[in-house]
């Protein structure tokens, strides 16, 4: 099975000129989009974020760490890992990707990652055209609340 180690922030900085505007309404999105993938793919994933409030929970079959350090807990998971070669980490964060392929690790770039979402999710989503991202104005006010729940919101 594949498995997906993604730097949330920086997925996030990558395709925005101002990250902090509205950041968890783009977390949200992205990891709503994760959740669709694992929901046509068998792959594992798992999104860590920069953050003060640390935790490791799921959402849905995605699982979502807020860790101080995001890269070093990145490095630490594939160091984990009995098979780090069956490893893809996704950032676009060269120290990071050069310690992590010392490791036997794959890399992968966000913008490579939003392709690969962009071609499974948004063709196989009815409500939405194909090149649109969801967001939760497309959502029920009942899906929102819990999905706020799930994200600590």
């Amino acid at each position: 099975m594949i498995e997906y180690l993604i730097d949330g922030c920086n997925f996030i900085k990558f395709f925005s000129e101002n990250h902090s505007k509205h950041f968890e309404k783009k977390k949200s999105d992205f990891l709503l989009r994760l959740r669709s993938y694992t929901r046509i793919k068998r792959v594992k994933v798992t999104v860590v974020f920069d953050s003060r409030r640390l935790s490791d929970e799921r959402f849905g079959r995605v699982r979502v760490i807020h860790a101080r350090d995001a890269d070093r807990r990145i490095a630490e998971e594939v160091i984990k890992r009995k098979s780090p070669q069956s490893v893809t980490v996704v950032s676009n964060d060269r120290a990071l990707i050069t310690e992590i392929q010392e490791q036997g690790a794959k890399d992968m770039s966000v913008s490579a990652l939003d392709e690969l979402l962009e071609k499974n999710v948004s063709g196989n989503d009815t409500d939405r055209g194909a090149s649109e991202k969801p967001s939760h104005d497309s959502m029920s006010e009942e899906d929102v609340k819990r999905w706020k729940r799930e994200l600590g919101l």
